[in-house]
């Protein structure tokens, strides 16, 4: 539980505590498309880069057609997306053998507003959070699930506790309770499904127990409550970032990941007894 860690790109000077996994995967649409095809939002860079593709013929598929239920059956389709999600989807359908002019790529808000746009048909696939597909898979039979991207992308770091190496360094104490309490809160989770549930219903206004158990019961299977600090910190996976971050115009250059990991607090933490007991 606790705060959620900042989410923003590693800088020079700057130390990670730790993340938790990102969850996001690929969704389709099957079935008749209902409603305009018209983008919600579209970036004038992405409209110029697009232009050419305007006229894209695009065929209807009925109900039952088994290939809209694959990455590759997105050919052709518009695809919605949003900054680090567009390189996520893009690493999707290239290991679906799909290019990126194979789509139609358009921009629209945050997770919810992308899962609003799967269902009234905006959109034919995007990239969405477990909790958002929780919360709309039952709610059509033409919505279906295509990928995740923990599996696309392993070990990719999500959420951060990050700072100056200046500042960890002139407030150990600081570290270790932050390091601690990612602990703490992550062996009080894994622990208790029903706590968590409760917990969650009561800090998130408007949330669903159903769709925050089914969360729960996803992320569980996914390790994402760890309480080893080499698994709360894949150093491995930020070089996977740095590359997400740079195909989707987030970073301009490439950023060397040696010594931005400090997983000294967290494992300071861990042998005082934290993550051991809830």
């Amino acid at each position: 539980m606790g705060r959620r860690g900042r989410r923003d790109h590693p800088d020079d000077g700057d130390r990670a505590l730790g993340h938790r996994r990102g969850t996001g995967g690929l969704r389709c649409r099957s079935g008749r498309r209902r409603g305009s095809s018209r983008p919600v939002q579209r970036r004038r860079r992405d409209r110029d880069r697009r232009a050419g593709q305007r006229q894209l013929l695009r065929h209807r598929v009925e109900e039952g057609d088994q290939g809209r239920r694959r990455p590759q059956g997105q050919a052709s389709r518009d695809l919605g997306t949003r900054r680090l999600n567009t390189a996520l989807a893009h690493v999707a359908l290239r290991k679906a053998g799909l290019a990126e002019k194979d789509v139609k790529f358009v921009t629209i808000g945050g997770s919810p507003e992308r899962s609003a746009a799967l269902l009234t048909g905006q959109v034919d696939a995007t990239v969405i959070f477990f909790a958002d597909w929780a919360a709309i898979a039952d709610r059509s039979k033409d919505v279906k699930l295509l990928a995740r991207m923990g599996d696309l992308v392993p070990a990719i770091p999500d959420l951060y506790y990050y700072g100056k190496s200046s500042y960890w360094k002139e407030n150990p104490k600081v570290a270790e309770a932050v390091a601690c309490a990612n602990l703490q809160a992550n062996a009080i989770i894994a622990k208790d499904k029903d706590a968590f549930v409760d917990f969650a219903a009561k800090s998130i206004k408007g949330s669903d127990k159903k769709v925050l158990a089914s969360t729960y019961d996803e992320l569980t299977k996914l390790g994402n409550w760890p309480t080893d600090p080499e698994k709360i910190m894949n150093e491995g996976g930020l070089d996977g970032l740095v590359e997400l971050m740079i195909e989707s115009e987030t970073l301009d250059k490439k950023v060397d990941t040696k010594g931005l990991v400090d997983l000294s607090y967290l494992k300071k933490a861990a042998d005082k007894g934290c993550g051991e007991t809830a």
